[in-house]
């Protein structure tokens, strides 16, 4: 029989910063409106390939004109993610495994952190729908040029 898969295991995952703003001069003209909020994401990875450790950073920032373009509210939200991985992974299959799986383990994470900082802040919580985020992000890296790095060893 085959020898399974490689795979990544997930650890923990820490929130590093939550920037959340209301705009006070926020107006609507219409009771319930519909509001382009501008949502963009982002991930860094970065690994230590002789502990075999990956961390990956997944980040996301709502309305950052929020003033400007009369949006209620700005919210920046950063986690890093904490992953181990077989020793048997290659540098580019470890990378899209670390990417791929990585962003999609985290985004849940991500999209509750936002719904929860919403729902208590006065206005409507904002629910972010599910999405393949790995893929958004992969894209979003090759037409900004992103990179990853590795982590300084011990």
């Amino acid at each position: 029989m085959d020898k399974a898969l490689a795979t990544i295991q997930f650890q923990r995952y820490i929130v590093e910063k939550i920037d959340f703003r209301l705009n006070p001069s926020y107006s609507s003209q219409v009771e319930n409106p519909e509001i382009d909020l501008d949502i963009s994401f982002n991930h860094k990875l970065a690994v230590d390939t002789e502990e075999n450790f990956a961390q990956l950073t997944l980040s996301c920032e709502i309305s950052k004109d929020y003033l400007d373009s009369n949006k209620p509210f700005f919210l920046a939200v950063e986690m890093v993610g904490l992953f181990s991985y077989d020793t048997i992974l290659d540098g580019d299959k470890r990378k899209q495994l670390l990417l791929r799986n990585g962003s999609a383990i985290l985004f849940p994470y991500l999209r509750a952190i936002i719904s929860m900082i919403t729902s208590i802040s006065s206005i409507p919580a904002l629910v972010l729908p599910t999405m393949n985020i790995a893929k958004l992000l992969i894209d979003n890296n090759e037409e900004n040029g992103t990179t990853n790095e590795e982590l300084p060893t011990k």
